[in-house]
């Protein structure tokens, strides 16, 4: 019988890393069950969640459970009480839900067939306390994938909270709590698997490193027509860890090299980075607004070369973003920074091109170079996809968390 896992949050459905880990999961040969929320608000949220897992669980107890044949209604007293008897004997009695009626152990019954572990999908640090009560409630393995810190996103890369501000220490509670609530964590590179454990004081053993990945029914290498302009493309959020004010003066290094560069998506730092676009009067640069997940590879195809991140914080050392793995599998060049985490997986020049983090003379040097050696970015494109395939495939991913599950 296959073992089934259930995926538990308020997560897009559309959304890439949950999507390549229940995928990943299935592919696996595990069934998948959902029990996800859009309702607005804190309390909506946690109440809804708290009401699908019911009928989730009577659902499978009902669909699942053995069925026992009709008494026939014409019989005598006696032929039923003798048909009763031999039913209550036999071990297909004991599995129903009118044999568990009257006993204590029937009315708190999890059947073994139902779910076999939770799966809280990223964003899922605020519903971990829910999480884990209904896990625990049911004996079943509780997997959290935290991906990033709130802590660090909002207090010490995006800088938005000061660290001596209420809502930090909050944010530093929930990071630390929804880890300690979970039986295994995932966590998408070594280096920020390390991070958390001294962070935090978690312990090393409990985490397991599924890399990114990407949507591999959207994202694999499709023909464009050629261009006479060479073409770089970014897609992302707008935030310091993407180093966008790096690319920006990357392209007016390259001003008179006949490279356009497209900038796609929006953030916290896009206004500040037209007006430096304005200040360096990029008229190479152009920024092409918000593109929705199902015209980025399109967006993608249309490049020939395309940018990864070139932040220069802490965090930009240990992540390797979705958007790296999307140009592997369709088959382009990547440019990224250099980093523990990146050298750890790609190799220079071979499968990837890696520049200095915030050295913008030596991105636009690695852009000129793909420019004048179509060889080189051939290459580097086709080995890109050839490591894409062999090892970031949701199924190859998520190869730890199914060996984890076959033991729990």
């Amino acid at each position: 019988m296959k073992k089934t896992t259930c995926a538990f949050g308020f997560y897009d459905l559309e959304g890439q890393r949950s999507w390549v880990i229940r995928k990943g999961i299935e592919e696996s040969g595990y069934d998948v069950v959902l029990c996800r929320t859009d309702a607005r608000g804190f309390l909506p949220k946690i109440r809804d969640l708290f009401n699908q897992w019911k009928k989730i669980e009577c659902s499978l107890a009902s669909t699942q459970e053995p069925k026992l044949a009709a008494i026939p209604t014409t019989i005598n007293r006696n032929q039923r009480d003798e048909i009763i008897a031999r039913r209550r004997a036999s071990p297909a009695w004991s599995a129903t839900t009118e044999g568990r009626v009257g006993s204590w152990e029937g009315h708190r019954r999890w059947p073994s067939h139902a779910i076999d572990a939770l799966y809280v999908v990223f964003p899922g640090h605020y519903v971990m306390p829910l999480a884990w009560w209904l896990a625990r409630k049911r004996k079943i393995p509780i997997i959290l994938d935290v991906f990033i810190s709130l802590y660090e996103t909002e207090v010490e890369d995006r800088k938005r909270v000061s660290q001596w501000n209420p809502k930090a220490w909050m944010l530093w509670l929930i990071d630390w709590s929804a880890c300690a609530l979970a039986e295994t964590i995932l966590i998408d590179t070594e280096e920020h698997r390390d991070f958390f454990v001294k962070r935090y004081r978690i312990a090393r053993e409990k985490f397991l490193v599924i890399p990114v990945g990407c949507r591999t029914d959207l994202f694999f290498p499709r023909a464009t027509e050629q261009q006479e302009t060479f073409r770089v493309r970014f897609h992302g959020s707008f935030i310091p860890l993407h180093g966008v004010e790096t690319i920006l003066h990357a392209a007016q290094e390259l001003k008179n090299d006949g490279i356009v560069f497209e900038l796609a998506g929006k953030g916290q730092t896009l206004p500040a980075m037209q007006k430096l676009a304005e200040e360096l009067d990029l008229t190479n640069v152009r920024f092409v607004g918000m593109k929705p997940l199902r015209e980025i590879p399109d967006f993608i195809a249309g490049a020939d070369a395309c940018l990864g991140i070139f932040g220069t914080g802490a965090k930009a050392k240990r992540v390797i973003p979705t958007k790296a793995f999307e140009i592997l599998a369709m088959g382009k060049p990547l440019i990224t920074a250099r980093s523990p985490a990146t050298e750890r997986v790609f190799r220079d020049r071979e499968n990837a091109m890696l520049v200095t983090a915030g050295d913008p003379r030596d991105l636009a040097e690695k852009i000129r170079e793909l420019k004048t050696h179509s060889d080189i970015a051939a290459s580097i494109a086709q080995n890109g996809r050839s490591l894409f395939l062999k090892k970031f495939q949701p199924w190859t991913v998520v190869e730890p968390l199914v060996a984890w599950l076959q033991t729990h």
